[in-house]
């Protein structure tokens, strides 16, 4: 038997187990550059001695500060939802407030008479339908 499609919040336990193994890359990433490459050895610093390792140790924690801290800013800037997404959730929550829920308009419309029972009961039924089946779930 094929397994019925469920709706998910996100992506569970796979949202951390990333997030470690972001850490873990930016960590060695940043170690490899400060400790194997050449670029210190451009500066001052003789390649022996406390002092490189000192030095090479303090550009190793600033740098991946610097990563994490890009790393924090760039995921608060980016939304959840597309604006579309946003724009459509927010469009079918005021057509279900005011077929289902019946809130009433601020300004009285003049074609408000116009429309007859039928029509009404019509219209109700097939937005009921819509709201009621295409309600996100953990939003």
């Amino acid at each position: 038997r094929r397994p019925l499609p469920e709706t998910a919040e996100d992506i569970g336990i796979w949202q951390t187990i990333f997030g470690v193994t972001i850490v873990f890359a930016v960590w060695t990433n940043v170690g490899i550059v400060c400790f194997t490459e050449d670029i210190l050895t451009y500066t001052t610093i003789v390649k022996t001695g406390p002092s490189y390792y000192l030095y090479a140790m303090g550009l190793f924690i600033g740098v991946q500060w610097v990563i994490f801290v890009l790393m924090g800013v760039s995921s608060l800037s980016i939304n959840e939802l597309p604006t579309a997404v946003q724009i459509q959730l927010e469009r079918q929550k005021f057509v279900c407030s005011k077929l289902i829920d019946r809130v009433q308009d601020e300004e009285e419309d003049d074609f408000k008479n116009d429309v007859t029972q039928s029509d009404h009961r019509d219209s109700m039924r097939t937005f009921e339908s819509m709201c009621f089946a295409a309600e996100p779930s953990g939003l």
